[in-house]
C-alpha cells in the first residue's frame, strides 16, 4: 500500500511492488459536504468539528474521555460548535454509549453512502490515529490526531518501532504536517488550542 513497503520483503527475496493505496479509488473528490450539513440542519455559518473515536473498545476506553474535554474546550473557545461523528455502523452503539453525557450538539453518522459526506461537511477534525487519519488527509480536512495505550504497550513498541511518526501521512511526508498528540502528550487543553489555531 505504501511506498516504502517494497523494502522490507527483499531481504527475505520476495517480489513486492508498490501499486498505490486504495483511497484514492474513493468517490471523496464527488462529496459535498453542504448535502451533509443540509440533511442533518447544520447551518452553513456554523462551525463544525469532527469527532473520530477510532473503532476498538480499547480506544473508547483510553482516548475518548480527552476527545471529548477537547471538543467541550473547543465549543467554549468558539461558541456554537456542531459536531459531526463519523463512525461505522458496527460502532454506532458504542459512540452512542460515549456520547451520553455530551451534551453539545452532534450528530452521528453511520450511513456509509454518506461517509465522505460526513468527512467534507467538518471544518476540522479531532482523530484517533489510524486508517480514518489517512482518510481525512485524503479529503482534505484540517485535523490533528491522538493516541494513547497501555504504557507497558508504548514502552515495548518504542523499542521495536523506530518512526518519527505515527500518522501515515507524516510517515509518507518524513515531516509533522498534522499534528500528533501521543501518550503523554494527549493533553485535552493542548489538543483543543491546536484545533481552534
Amino acid at each position: 500500500l505504501y511506498p516504502m513497503e517494497p523494502e522490507y520483503f527483499k531481504p527475505f527475496d520476495l517480489k513486492a511492488a508498490f501499486v498505490g493505496h486504495p483511497i484514492v479509488e474513493t468517490k471523496v473528490d464527488n462529496a459535498e459536504g453542504l448535502v451533509f450539513r443540509e440533511a442533518n440542519e447544520i447551518p452553513q455559518n456554523k462551525k463544525t468539528l469532527g469527532l473520530f473515536f477510532g473503532s476498538r473498545e480499547s480506544e473508547f476506553n483510553n482516548i475518548s474521555q480527552n476527545i471529548k474535554i477537547a471538543a467541550a474546550m473547543v465549543n467554549d473557545g468558539l461558541g456554537d460548535v456542531r459536531f459531526i461523528v463519523p463512525t461505522l455502523p458496527a460502532t454506532e452503539y458504542n459512540i452512542q454509549v460515549l456520547l451520553r453525557d455530551f451534551d453539545l450538539p452532534f450528530r452521528i453518522s453511520s450511513n456509509q453512502a454518506f461517509k465522505w459526506e460526513s468527512f467534507k461537511a467538518c471544518d476540522v477534525a479531532l482523530a484517533v490515529s489510524g486508517t480514518v487519519a489517512l482518510e481525512l488527509a485524503y479529503a482534505g480536512v484540517p485535523h490533528v490526531v491522538v493516541y494513547r495505550t497501555n504504557p507497558l504497550t508504548y514502552l515495548i513498541l518504542r523499542f521495536l518501532v523506530k518512526i518519527k511518526h505515527v500518522h501515515l501521512a507524516n510517515i509518507l511526508l518524513d515531516e509533522a504536517v498534522v499534528p500528533e498528540f501521543i501518550q503523554s502528550k494527549c493533553k485535552p487543553e493542548e489538543i483543543a488550542q491546536t484545533i481552534l489555531d
